[in-house]
């Protein structure tokens, strides 16, 4: 049989290299014909110990590495070099990951993703029963979103090789390998991190299987053209596609949003007066006619496959409420940003999804509707929280599937631009209002998370390293800005009504006071 194992430890000296084949060639060598992957960069021999050594180069850029973090690219890499082996040698009997980090996690995230390709191989990870203590803080980041991740990959394998009572001592993995072998490889849950009991949800009138693509547009007349081009070119067979004119005052924007629709006769169209953006995104789902929806700002784009992926597994995982995927940054700045599945109590302090994402409708009117006294930001990240407080949780396809544009005028270039970080503390104050209670009940998780890391809004993610903390200095510009805003303010309320109108009133007390002096 064949056995393909990953190390995430990086054998660096040839000691070290001979003494981890030697050990396998002991542990496995009797049952396996056995292939230890190695990244390129690692100078390793073709052959050691009996086993052979596969060198796998590199596949991602640096932008995407610096998106997820030295310990997930890394996993990411060996994900990556597990599919192209077994696409152009044919599949192992077995694959073998050694449990020390992260290594593992989206080989068997793709496990359940693409359970098709990987029904015939089971994947174990070897663990031994204590872990060595590696001296930092158990919630300093990434340490800690790694340890939890290490638990999803437990959920996941197919069985624990180790010493511990409760694990396949490493002489019986043939005899596990076989039993797994006889039981094909078909999941019908996806072994989320949180599980809570999930609250009832009324039963819609959707058409069953549909997609409705709502498309929230205000003056953004340069934009909408590639978006809606984007929007249907997709390939999932059963969509519409949803327009909702928030009141769009540019006249440019509203003449490209008449050629639109001359040019699509299936785009529908609903105007309205300006509401913003939660009204928009809300009304918008009680129109939609499909069993699923997904918000497409006018000013982004998608990947063809996206919607047809996400539905797939919304439809083999009904314990699932929604599916996001990676965002591809372009516009003003280039770049990633790598989400993960949601979970407690990270979701809490961190938003983990992007708005793109295709949600069951029924969830959605339920627990999904957007707060529109959020108007200042946020507002995608309560209903995410909302949705995990009733025990709703979804699941990311880790590609760039959504093509998010960075713009100046965006509210969150609004937000990076504050260098107060005033609009940020104001509105997670809101979250925690609305969501008292869960935040209660994860307050020790989220007392360590912001003590070990500082002010969630200032992490660039769970599995980066967290920023260095010290105490916030505003530039010159800062205060500059603040003088001129206090100096408009006195300016507006000096012209304002109240104020003429208490000057004409007390006007003849201050004579009489005057000229009693």
């Amino acid at each position: 049989m064949k056995l393909w194992y990953f190390s995430s430890v990086l054998p660096s000296e040839s000691t070290t290299f001979r003494a981890l084949t030697a050990r396998l060639a002991v542990q496995y060598g009797g049952s396996f014909q056995i292939t230890l992957f190695v990244p390129a960069c690692v100078n390793a021999p073709c052959e050691c110990n009996g086993c052979t050594v596969h060198l796998f180069e590199t596949q991602t850029d640096a932008m995407l590495h610096n998106a997820l973090g030295a310990e997930f690219a890394l996993s990411y890499e060996m994900h990556l070099a597990a599919r192209k082996a077994a696409e152009d040698c044919g599949m192992p009997d077995v694959i073998l990951f050694s449990l020390k980090n992260a290594a593992p996690y989206y080989t068997l995230l793709y496990r359940y993703l693409d359970s098709a390709f990987w029904a015939n191989c089971p994947i174990f990870i070897e663990e031994e029963p204590t872990m060595t203590d590696d001296g930092l803080p158990f919630y300093l980041l990434p340490h800690w979103w790694i340890e939890q991740q290490k638990t999803f990959c437990r959920m996941a394998a197919s069985g624990i090789i180790g010493a511990a009572p409760d694990a396949c001592p490493p002489r019986r993995l043939s005899e596990a390998v076989c039993a797994a072998q006889d039981k094909p490889f078909q999941p019908s849950e996806f072994p989320f991190l949180t599980v809570r009991p999930q609250s009832p949800i009324s039963a819609t009138d959707s058409i069953p299987g549909m997609l409705t693509v709502i498309v929230p547009y205000y003056n953004l007349g340069k934009t909408l053209p590639q978006t809606l081009k984007s929007a249907f070119a997709i390939d999932y067979p059963s969509y519409e596609v949803l327009l909702i004119d928030d009141g769009s005052s540019d006249a440019d924007s509203i003449a490209v949003l008449r050629e639109m629709e001359t040019y699509y006769p299936y785009l529908r169209i609903v105007r309205q007066e300006n509401h913003g953006l939660s009204y928009v995104r809300n009304l918008g789902s009680r129109l939609a006619r499909g069993e699923y929806i997904t918000f497409l700002d006018a000013d982004d784009m998608v990947a063809p496959d996206f919607y047809r992926r996400a539905i797939a597994l919304l439809e083999q995982y009904k314990n699932a409420a929604y599916v996001s995927c990676w965002f591809r940054l372009f516009g003003d700045a280039e770049g990633y940003k790598a989400y993960f599945p949601s979970c407690l109590p990270a979701l809490l302090l961190d938003n983990m999804q992007g708005p793109g994402c295709v949600c069951r409708r029924s969830v959605f009117l339920a627990y999904g509707q957007n707060c529109t006294d959020m108007h200042k930001g946020l507002e995608d990240h309560e209903f995410w929280i909302n949705m995990a407080e009733h025990g709703y949780f979804g699941l990311n396809i880790p590609e760039p599937l959504f093509l998010y544009r960075l713009s100046g005028s965006s509210m969150s270039a609004a937000f990076s631009r504050d260098p107060s970080h005033y609009r940020q503390t104001t509105l997670f104050q809101v979250l925690e209002e609305k969501h008292t209670a869960l935040y209660q009940e994860y307050s020790t998780e989220v007392y360590n998370l912001l003590m070990a890391n500082g002010p969630s809004y200032l992490w660039p993610g769970p599995a980066s390293p967290h920023a260095v903390i010290g105490y916030i200095e505003y530039p010159p510009e800062f205060w500059m800005k603040e003088i001129e805003l206090a100096r408009t303010d006195a300016a507006n309320y000096a012209n304002s009504c109240s104020y003429r109108l208490g000057q004409f009133l007390l006007h003849p007390l201050r004579f009489f006071k005057n000229n009693s002096k």
